[in-house]
């Protein structure tokens, strides 16, 4: 197995996201498929919790691990922000294809609100212990950044475009009209919340690690020895999210999946 700065590697990764215009950048970094050569992973949940979600129980998942982050730079300076999930919640009942309203149900929609972190947070913590670090942000249309696994395996990153959970939730995008495009039964919803990156993880009680570009210039940020690109946990996936606004940059990030 190759080894990344000591580390063993589970797979790779390079992402990319061309400019145009003025629009939004956001590259999603998928979690861990699994090794090199086999079907995609399927990540199943069966509870709001580390034992019954199926990726943190793979003998072959790994932390996802960008080492390094190329931006070419437009005309205005822009921050780029490298954003870790805040919770997960998943589908009991999956999401058919060519959907965009999440059934109101904890049945047939989400079970829960990936942003009520007091009551809903997801991850192991010590003892079970409800993190202190970051107040609840409930999923919106303002805390709105989220990704999930369709049936094909790829994964889809998408925003909430209004509504609230258990209250006509829709997604932007929503699920292909294709086949293999529908939401699987179980399959989780990893939920970034506001784009704008202020909201604190739960995790670490800090915000967003941002990247400050330099005007007409290109930039690679390298992150090889110190893990300050890196998800928290096994299988969660990443977001590199650039606003533009004014003129838009190029992104190109490439990494590895490892056992830590």
């Amino acid at each position: 197995m190759p080894m990344q700065a000591g580390i063993p590697v589970i797979n790779t990764f390079a992402c990319s996201s061309i400019a145009s215009g003025t629009t939004a950048a956001a590259i999603l970094i998928p979690p861990c498929p699994g090794p090199p050569g086999n079907p995609p992973f399927p990540y199943r949940a069966t509870s709001l919790s580390a034992a019954g979600a199926s990726w943190l129980k793979a003998p072959n998942m790994g932390v996802t691990h960008i080492t390094s982050l190329q931006i070419t730079a437009s005309s205005t300076a822009h921050t780029v922000l490298i954003m870790r999930p805040l919770n997960w919640t998943y589908f009991p009942a999956g999401l058919a294809k060519n959907t965009t309203v999440i059934p109101d149900s904890v049945l047939t929609g989400i079970a829960s609100d990936p942003g009520l972190y007091a009551t809903k947070y997801a991850y192991a913590t010590p003892g079970g212990v409800v993190p202190a670090g970051a107040a609840d942000a409930a999923i919106s249309s303002t805390n709105l950044a989220v990704c999930y696994q369709l049936t094909d395996g790829s994964w889809q990153y998408d925003t909430i475009a209004s509504g609230t959970f258990g209250s006509t939730l829709t997604l932007t995008t929503g699920t292909p009209n294709n086949a293999g495009g529908a939401i699987p039964a179980g399959a989780p919803l990893f939920y970034f919340g506001a784009i704008a990156g202020t909201l604190k993880d739960p995790a670490t009680g800090q915000a967003s690690l941002g990247v400050v570009t330099k005007v007409s210039a290109v930039d690679v940020f390298q992150d090889v020895l110190t893990s300050q690109f890196n998800a928290l946990h096994p299988g969660d996936p990443l977001l590199v999210y650039d606003g533009n606004g004014t003129a838009a940059d190029s992104l190109f990030a490439i990494g590895y999946y490892g056992q830590w």
